[in-house]
């Protein structure tokens, strides 16, 4: 008997020493911890992203982020331009880099070279201490800020995704930065512990084996699906515009508090700014205006070309034609304010 509980324990702990030593292998995060952003993307990586309705990779380069290598030694006589974003501007669920609307713009002008910083689920906080971090030593002639719906909800959060990250307060008029140094866990989160597999000595787990952090995903995810079809079913079937998020005065007040700090701090090293904001259900122009940044809104330019599909189906993100529609659009501004030529436009 006490022969068979040994060997049965043996067996166990070398299965469990298999399963962590095969998810260390398979296993390649897009994400690596930053005490200042929360996480930002982990250099040198090709990433398999998978979901119901796609299956693509995403390659890193050593820089840490999407598209071309650039030296932060900017050539002579280029027009430099560093874009901020989130996973729209970072082109979630597109396969080829060439596809997305950054990638356009920097292949196919000659004398523009553009540099990509956007980060799948970052608000415009990250965003903003992203530039400063990493972005304005590229030297850019012109910074792009793509705001989504949601970016007035992740501001107001100090976990987002299941990932913890900074947060701007208002106080007396003025910005306070909090949650720095960012804490590697949301174990803080109540949200985020009631989704998490229940099972002893959770928190040290999450930090040592990659095996659980594979299964508590794929556990969270289930839950996350299942439990918002049952909240939402019926909700949906009773409003129209069920994907419209209410924003409160409060968030659109810290929004603008946030992007005229960074217009400021830009206008003092004489590096313009312009706003590229999306959302497919409606015009939000009127939250981001009266702050003295060019917006490109894309919601009219959607409604002109509701005929095509510019989403990827049961996503909501943006697919290779949305990408090209903003790439177009994007191009009529730089040519209208001269960033670019009338040459250099007729590339694409």
């Amino acid at each position: 008997m006490w022969k068979n509980l040994l060997l049965s324990i043996i067996t166990i702990w070398i299965l469990l020493f298999a399963l962590e030593g095969s998810s260390r292998i398979l296993s390649r995060s897009l994400y690596v911890y930053d005490e200042t952003l929360g996480y930002t993307l982990k250099p040198d990586t090709v990433h398999t992203h998978k979901s119901d309705v796609f299956n693509v990779r995403y390659r890193i380069n050593k820089f840490g982020y999407r598209g071309k290598s650039y030296s932060k030694n900017k050539p002579l006589g280029k027009f430099r331009i560093v874009l901020i974003g989130d996973s729209h501007g970072f082109g979630w669920g597109i396969n080829e880099d060439k596809n997305i609307f950054a990638t356009i713009i920097d292949q196919r002008l000659a004398g523009v070279e553009l540099i990509n910083l956007s980060v799948p689920g970052y608000g415009t906080d990250q965003e903003f201490l992203r530039l400063k971090k990493e972005g304005l030593a590229y030297h850019p002639n012109l910074v792009i800020l793509q705001i989504s719906e949601n970016d007035f909800t992740e501001i107001m959060n100090p976990v987002m995704y299941e990932k913890p990250k900074p947060f701007f307060i208002l106080h007396n008029g003025k910005l306070l930065l909090k949650n720095i140094p960012v804490k590697k866990d949301c174990s803080s989160s109540a949200q985020y512990y009631l989704e998490c597999l229940h099972i002893p000595f959770t928190d040290w787990l999450k930090r040592k084996s990659v095996a659980f952090n594979v299964i508590d995903r794929r556990h969270r995810k289930l839950m996350l699906r299942l439990g918002t079809y049952f909240k939402n079913s019926n909700a949906e079937r009773s409003t129209k515009n069920k994907n419209i998020t209410v924003i409160d005065d409060y968030s659109i007040k810290l929004f603008k508090a946030i992007i005229s700090e960074m217009s400021n701090e830009l206008k003092i090293m004489g590096i313009k700014i312009m706003i590229i904001h999306w959302n497919r259900y409606l015009s939000e122009s009127g939250k981001i205006n009266h702050t003295g940044i060019p917006v490109i809104d894309l919601y009219p330019a959607i409604l002109k070309n509701k005929d095509k599909d510019v989403l990827i189906p049961n996503d909501g993100h943006i697919n290779i034609n949305g990408h090209r529609l903003i790439a177009e659009e994007l191009l009529k501004v730089l040519r209208k304010n001269k960033y670019i030529s009338e040459a250099e436009c007729s590339i694409l």
